[in-house]
């Protein structure tokens, strides 16, 4: 082993070093260009190598390393067209922002939870970021044509996230390059968008800013990007656990801020996943904006512990009345276990980026408010029996919770467990309110029981498919595109149901029976794919309206005798359907 093969050892371990050996024999030759190309571009740590494998980056790394040694920045510009006049080629209207309010008058094209921190620098910061950056904005022409709703998995490069980009220069001597998509946070890297190749827009893009705008780049195009990893001012890439609000949070007590690494003495402070511990002041620290309920459930500590478990951490806190919280952290100081005694209430985005916690022992609570664990998709098992209400967003992306016990949860907010994939079987046998788009992305529930709910809002288990009863005894009232592509549901019981709105159960083409004896109004495009209903027992049934069963072939039984009045698109397939009216009344004709 010579003497690069060790440093490279020590610096980023033994798979590093036979993985570098075996890619760069011909680069070892030259005596400490290796480590040095490593170390001025890599932060040092051992998760180097198993995150370019994990990310399949192998043949990417290679490339980028030999690039550095070839690299030549000497570049002729034989460009002729304005940046300006390529975007327009690209489809895109091109802007310099030259004032913060200039700046501002991008937002309009951001929803609320993807808004750039760029319109936000003033108040994170004191100064706009014009004060580092040249900001220019881009909109695609058909920007209007481009819709938010249409992207329910966004993907960085998809025609809504490119569809506006901000892009932004360093204003050193570097000039370096963000192109941000139009998702911001929402999707992986979104300051990387393209791989911040300016040509990846438009061949020619890159030497066009260059010669027109004099914004000429030491290192545009031979970047390497790895999941996980941020390249900060000092050149090198560092791996981090979480950003916010721009800041990123890394292992090993290491914070960057306005790209500005800064290394944190273990001796008093932890830094575990966007928070920093203050053992001496005996304090939990976040973010400069986010107010993350975490930090308020203990408001005054008085003992912190911390004991190591193998590779892991276990972190108690003993604060006022009693209340305590003990932490598990991983071996990047991730909280992946956490129990809290006598916390009860919980506010506003209680660890809300918080991804990898995958046990939650909390007994207590009786109410958490708003953005609960809204990131998480680590919890497959949660009992939280003590608990009454919870606010919007309860564990909004959590796709893999497998069961779950609120046994006395009364009130839910919007979006409750709304991108759930993996809960078969939910019973919340008080639950009286709820929110609108109640668990709608869920495809796999097979039985739900709700007793007590009074009413269902908006988009209530829009996209189930495994559900085959629907049986809620006490509801009065249902809103909008409930239940809408629930393909599977045979049996409907809802023996209160008093109206029922827009496109309830639009595509549900296997109904075999309804059963709703006190049902009066059935609006718009309600079962308008039903085909087959055996029995329909709807007594009180006086108003439908457009496209109400209107691809029925088959019915057994049914009972429209009160109903007053029906467009002519209601049963519009129904061969019998002047008999079938007839026999409830043979002198009605319909509406028009």
């Amino acid at each position: 082993m010579n003497n690069d093969l060790k440093i490279i050892k020590k610096k980023y371990g033994e798979k590093m070093m036979h993985f570098c050996r075996d890619l760069f024999p011909t680069i070892l030759e030259i005596e400490g260009l290796l480590p040095k190309l490593l170390m001025d571009n890599f932060n040092e740590n051992h998760y180097l190598y198993d995150d370019i494998v994990k990310n399949e980056m192998q043949f990417e790394f290679k490339n980028f390393i030999f690039n550095l040694v070839i690299k030549d920045d000497k570049r002729e510009i034989h460009i002729n067209r304005t940046p300006e006049e390529l975007m327009d080629d690209a489809g895109y209207v091109l802007k310099e922002c030259l004032t913060e309010e200039e700046i501002q008058e991008y937002t309009k094209y951001y929803i609320d939870n993807e808004s750039l921190c760029t319109f936000r620098n003033m108040e994170l910061y004191g100064f706009s970021r014009l004060h580092t950056n040249r900001v220019f904005f881009a909109v695609r022409k058909d920007v209007d044509k481009i819709n938010r709703k249409d992207y329910l998995v966004p993907r960085r490069e998809d025609d809504y996230g490119t569809s506006v980009l901000s892009i932004q220069f360093s204003r050193d001597e570097t000039h370096s390059v963000s192109i941000i998509s139009r998702y911001n946070h929402s999707v992986y890297n979104p300051n990387a968008t393209y791989s911040n190749n300016l040509d990846e827009i438009i061949a020619g893009l890159t030497d066009s800013f260059a010669k027109y705008k004099d914004l000429q780049q030491k290192c545009s195009t031979d970047e390497f990007e790895l999941e996980g990893y941020v390249k900060a001012k000092d050149g090198k890439m560092y791996k981090y656990n979480y950003e916010v609000d721009g800041i990123y949070y890394c292992p090993d007590n290491l914070v960057i801020k306005l790209g500005i690494p800064k290394q944190y003495d273990k001796s008093r402070y932890l830094v575990l996943d966007y928070f920093i511990l203050d053992l001496k002041e005996k304090d939990i620290i976040n973010s400069d904006t986010l107010c993350d309920g975490f930090t308020r459930c203990i408001f005054k500590i008085d003992k912190i512990t911390i004991e190591n478990i193998d590779s892991n951490k276990r972190v108690t806190i003993i604060g006022d009345n009693d209340k305590s919280m003990v932490l598990e952290l991983d071996e990047f100081n991730r909280i992946v276990k956490l129990s809290m005694k006598n916390v009860r209430n919980i506010e506003n985005n209680f660890l809300y980026y918080n991804r990898d916690l995958k046990e939650l022992d909390a007994k207590d609570i009786i109410a958490v408010s708003d953005q609960f664990l809204m990131c998480n998709n680590g919890i497959k098992s949660l009992k939280l029996n003590n608990l009454i209400s919870v606010g919007n967003s309860f564990m909004y992306a959590n796709e893999v919770l497998e069961e779950c016990s609120f046994n006395e949860l009364q009130r839910v907010g919007s979006w409750f467990l709304g991108y759930n994939k993996s809960l078969k079987d939910l019973e919340l046998p008080n639950l009286e309110l709820t929110g609108s788009d109640f668990m709608e992305y869920n495809e796999n529930l097979e039985s739900i029981k709700l007793d007590k709910l009074r009413r269902i809002h908006y988009n209530f288990l829009y996209h189930n498919k495994k559900l085959k009863e629907l049986y809620i005894p006490n509801v009065e009232e249902i809103s909008n595109y409930c239940l809408q592509c629930c393909d599977g549901l045979r049996d409907i019981i809802l023996p209160k149901v008093k109206t029922i709105g827009t496109s309830f159960l639009y595509s549900a083409k296997n109904i075999q029976r309804f059963y709703a004896p006190n049902l009066e109004t059935l609006s718009n495009y309600s079962l308008n794919c039903a085909k087959k209903i055996g029995s329909m027992y709807t007594p009180n049934l006086r108003q439908v309206g457009t496209n109400v069963l209107f691809s029925l072939e088959d019915i057994k039984e049914y009972d429209f005798s009160s109903l007053e009045e029906y467009p002519n698109t209601f049963m519009y397939e129904y061969e019998n359907r002047q008999y079938v009216l007839g026999g409830i009344n043979e002198n009605r004709t319909s509406s028009k």
